[in-house]
């Protein structure tokens, strides 16, 4: 599966990303935010990104959506929600 989704929500958060180890299920790394850098998993084929705390379900697209697959539009970055 490709990483496109993956590669798409970081930059719409403004954030960088450095990848590590792949296997055709998941990828690994780091993503760098204002607040330091913070380790991921992805796994490809459910598209669901999980940072510390919390887990983030994409579409194929890139945007954030909920559990029935609906797109969740933020009005801030996750790391600026109060």
């Amino acid at each position: 599966m490709s990483l496109r989704p993956l590669v798409l929500w970081v930059g719409r958060q403004g954030w960088t990303l450095r990848m590590g180890p792949r296997t055709p299920e998941e990828v690994r790394g780091v993503v760098r935010t204002p607040q330091g850098e913070q380790p991921f998993r992805y796994e490809r084929t459910t598209r669901r990104l999980h940072l510390e705390g919390r887990v983030v379900r994409l579409d194929p697209h890139g945007w954030e959506v909920d559990d029935q697959g609906r797109i969740v539009f933020r009005s801030q970055r996750p790391d600026t929600d109060s």
